[in-house]
């Protein structure tokens, strides 16, 4: 696991009209805009279309996206109000310790810290280049390395090789993954590193389809392995298709019964998905 160095400027490259401005549940957030980058190696920010990447290359080259399960996420977590998930995890209003793995754009650990809710937020991808071209300009653009107690931390590398890393041992309230259980082994290590990085009492939040159409994950597999290692899921969120590869989720997950929150409105699907504009 490589820790980027957390640079509080733009690079020399940069300059204003690469960025673009969002807005989901009525909060504008500034991101950088990959859209039309001339850059060959730079790919589409555009939330909803379906990157043609291939299985081996989703880890290293997703993060270049905005995904829908992101902007899903920031919905959802705009609705839970002023105490977002700091009443469920027991931490005081702007203490909750945030990690978001398989980062990228990182819309819904930007939209917390923006709110108050963190004292430190750190984030983590596969790849090295998003993490300097797309994360921290977009964490620099939003100011929120202002508002922390603690200087963010950029962690590149693989889910597995966090788990063989001794000395990654910081432990997290509330850790949040967007789209990242496209597959069952990617699922299954983002779940081992929430077990090992979460606090007793704290809770992960995942974001995704609930089938990942030709490839072997989704949120129905997250369910399947959390039960194998033992773990705890909630629905919180879900668009009301029927079919499921279409379909998407929010789920919570904990290792102990007391992270358990409580689910919001189950019952009741949103049908109506977020979306940028």
């Amino acid at each position: 696991m490589q820790v980027v160095r957390w640079q509080p400027r733009l690079p020399d490259t940069f300059v204003e009209e690469r960025f673009s401005t969002i807005s989901v549940s009525e909060r504008k957030t500034t991101l950088v805009d990959t859209e039309d980058a001339e850059d060959s190696t730079t790919l589409y920010r555009r939330a909803g279309e379906t990157p043609g990447l291939r299985p081996q290359s989703v880890d290293t080259e997703s993060g270049f996206w905005l995904w829908e399960g992101a902007l899903d996420l920031v919905h959802y977590l705009s609705q839970l109000g002023e105490s977002c998930c700091c009443k469920q995890i027991g931490v005081r209003h702007g203490a909750l310790e945030i990690l978001e793995i398989g980062c990228g754009h990182a819309l819904p650990a930007i939209y917390l810290a923006r709110q108050g809710h963190c004292v430190r937020v750190d984030f983590q991808d596969h790849s090295c280049q998003v993490l300097e071209t797309i994360t921290q300009p977009n964490v620099w653009r939003n100011g929120i390395w202002k508002q922390l107690h603690h200087e963010p931390q950029f962690y590149a590398g693989s889910w597995q090789s966090w788990l063989e890393d001794a000395s990654m041992d910081r432990r997290y309230d509330l850790i949040l993954a967007s789209e990242t259980v496209y597959s069952r082994a990617s699922t299954r290590l983002c779940l081992q590193v929430c077990r090992k990085l979460l606090k007793p009492h704290g809770m992960a939040l995942f974001s995704g389809k609930t089938v990942y159409f030709g490839l072997d994950g989704g949120m129905v597999e997250l369910v399947d392995i959390l039960h194998e290692i033992g773990g705890q899921s909630h629905l919180l969120w879900c668009t009301s298709q029927q079919i499921a590869a279409t379909r998407r989720e929010i789920r919570s997950v904990a290792f102990d019964i007391g992270a358990r929150p409580t689910p919001a409105n189950p019952a009741c699907p949103i049908s109506a998905a977020p979306s940028g504009g």
